[in-house]
């Protein structure tokens, strides 16, 4: 079974100590154990018979995991596992240089995943845990174009957790990229973030010279 309270401190351990271990360090045993643990997650959080989490898109992910009452620890369940199948893919990709599963696709879906979960209160995610996945997965997907749905929940996260810098990077980010409505929502966000305390505010990241800035360079796009 797939536990996830202590998953992220095993895959880094796993990592840092070579390739998942002496046993392991074989690229047909990785890829073996790979295909199992998703075929058995599959199972677990999809019924019997359920496809493997990777092999669905996002959006048929959160669809499948939240048609129950059940939908919001189970969101968590797969972010778990497919944030591990995607440390393995990379141990397999490093390994000789051979080519394997794309890990990006296992991490873009458990970060959507733990978003997903954070925006419910019954996911079961102990206090920080979201925090500390978030800070596994972000680095790894750095550059890489995540779902409108996935930003969306990335800028509400930011805001909320009071991580005030990183929610204007993103912003001006997605300015930057030309999407409809992005400045405007730039603006908003950066407004409701003047009623910040000056304190809470440099906390973030941010002073308040920094946000009227962002206001101002905004409000010219």
């Amino acid at each position: 079974m797939f536990e996830d309270r202590d998953f992220l401190l095993r895959t880094i351990r796993n990592l840092v100590d070579g390739l998942l271990g002496e046993q392991d360090s074989d690229v047909a045993a990785m890829e073996s154990r790979l295909a199992e643990d998703q075929e058995s997650a599959g199972a677990e959080l999809l019924g019997p018979g359920g496809p493997p989490l990777v092999s669905l898109s996002e959006e048929e992910v959160v669809a499948r995991l939240t048609e129950t009452e059940a939908g919001s620890w189970r969101l968590a369940r797969a972010g778990a596992v497919l944030l591990e199948g995607g440390a393995l893919a990379d141990a397999i990709t490093e390994a000789e240089g051979a080519a394997g599963a794309d890990p990006l696709v296992f991490y873009t879906r458990s970060l959507r995943c733990y978003l997903e979960a954070g925006e419910r209160p019954l996911s079961r995610l102990p206090a920080g845990a979201l925090a500390e996945r978030l800070a596994f997965l972000l680095p790894r997907l750095r550059g890489q174009a995540l779902s409108e749905s996935s930003e969306q929940l990335l800028l509400r996260y930011f805001e909320r957790g009071g991580r005030y810098a990183e929610l204007e990077d993103l912003l001006f980010e997605r300015v930057s990229r030309g999407l409809s409505g992005a400045a405007e929502a730039g603006r908003a966000a950066m407004t409701r973030l003047l009623d910040v305390p000056d304190e809470a505010l440099m906390a973030g990241g941010l002073s308040r010279d920094e946000v009227r800035q962002a206001l101002a360079e905004l409000g010219a796009r």
